[in-house]
């Protein structure tokens, strides 16, 4: 909203650039995530396990 009035306005509209900056940013923050929940899944499975083990008992 602030890149589209400042662009109507004639001034210089910098927020716009900014947008495939942040959409970079977010889809490559959505994919470390992905990656370290995906490596991750052992261990909780581990856990899990002794978790049940231990309220079972």
């Amino acid at each position: 909203m602030i890149g589209g009035s400042q662009l109507m306005l004639g001034k210089s509209s910098w927020v716009l650039w900014l947008i495939p900056f942040l959409v970079i940013l977010f889809a490559s923050l959505y994919y470390v995530a992905h990656l370290g929940k995906k490596k991750g899944k052992p261990e909780i499975e581990v856990m899990h396990q002794f978790l049940l083990k231990i309220l079972i008992e």
